[in-house]
């Protein structure tokens, strides 16, 4: 689970960060990981880039508030989850206007934000998630379940499908393994290569340079090639994977 703080109170965010350590510490056996930002300008430029699960936005900030934020990372990704700090509940009616997930009345408590932090975590990961794309015609919402591999090809994201189909995405200013993290952190996709993202639902048969995929009995096999400096970790987390059994 990956989350972005913008404020920009510094001291909150000192106290956010102190509390959030905290709730990693008790999560440790999960991904877990989160920026900060005081700029919201800066934050947007990131985000951008390397979009995250969970957005826990300031509300009342200068140059853009924390809706404004908000209506352009849903415009981004609309499966983004949102979370509003605020001194006021003025802006409440604003703030669920974006769906989102909680208002969080400051200074914030250990108590509110960890129960926000859990509501979070059981929405990102109930039902059918997606891998959102930028294509020249639009924004593509692929299902997990649905991806096959991913290659970098040319600096563009090439995601194959379970159904033989390929979609491919607009040019690519981050590196892949940024552009592919939430699939990452979800455990189910391993990097085999520096450019190839491969799901191990699909996995067939593995070596230690080969990783051979199959949707479906009736579908041929594709194979991935394991670089040396992806080896240990596709090992480890194939045996991993194959332990605990696919994740929902």
């Amino acid at each position: 689970m990956r989350l972005a703080i913008c404020d920009d109170d510094l001291k909150e965010v000192e106290n956010l960060k102190e509390q959030l350590n905290a709730y990693q510490h008790l999560h440790e056996e999960e991904s877990f990981v989160y920026k900060a930002y005081s700029n919201p300008a800066v934050f947007l430029e990131d985000w951008k880039r390397n979009p995250c699960d969970i957005a826990m936005l300031d509300i009342v900030m200068p140059h853009m508030s924390g809706i404004q934020l908000g209506s352009e990372i849903k415009k981004i990704n609309p499966n983004t989850i949102l979370i509003f700090l605020t001194t006021s509940r003025e802006f409440a009616l604003d703030a669920y206007s974006l769906r989102a997930e909680r208002y969080i009345l400051k200074p914030v408590t250990r108590e509110g934000l960890f129960e926000a932090l859990d509501y979070a975590h059981r929405i990102n990961f109930a039902g059918d998630k997606v891998f959102n794309i930028k294509t020249v015609s639009g924004n593509a919402a692929i299902k997990y379940e649905q991806i096959l591999y991913i290659e970098m090809s040319a600096r563009r994201m090439i995601v194959h499908l379970t159904d033989g189909s390929e979609i491919t995405s607009i040019y690519l200013r981050s590196t892949f393994s940024e552009t592919v993290a939430e699939l990452l952190d979800s455990r189910n996709f391993v990097l085999t290569h520096k450019s190839f993202l491969a799901n191990m639902t699909y996995v067939k048969t593995y070596s230690s340079s080969v990783l051979t995929l199959q949707a479906n009995k009736r579908s041929k096999e594709e194979q991935l090639p394991i670089s040396r400096q992806h080896t240990a970790s596709v090992k480890q987390n194939y045996l991993k994977f194959m332990a605990r059994g696919t994740e929902g």
